[in-house]
């Protein structure tokens, strides 16, 4: 989740959040393993998902909930979610969990 909140700002499209992280797993070698989005909008509908082909640029105020998964075989695999808030200055994490693992 990271990579997604360091991409994150009003402006960027939606597929370059989500082609960061792409990139990022495949640079540790995990990209076969990367077969979900990198987020969607939360509480709401409004604000894209942020997968490929969704040029929708970020807008201040959007809430989005990251949760790129890798997962081994089938569904086995981990996930977690991470909602931020779009501010004019990037994302702003809701919440207290540590998000840094490599």
């Amino acid at each position: 989740e990271q990579v997604a909140v360091t991409a994150i700002r009003p402006g960027v499209e939606a597929e370059e959040v989500d082609g960061k992280v792409r990139n990022f797993y495949a640079e540790k070698g995990w990209d076969g393993k990367f077969v979900h989005h990198t987020g969607h909008p939360a509480g709401s509908p409004w604000g894209p998902w942020l997968i490929k082909g969704r040029r929708e640029p970020l807008k201040e105020g959007m809430v989005l909930a990251l949760e790129p998964g890798l997962y081994e075989k089938g569904l086995a695999g981990v996930r977690l979610e991470v909602d931020v808030v779009v501010r004019k200055d990037g994302a702003e994490v809701l919440g207290s969990l540590p998000l840094r693992m490599w």
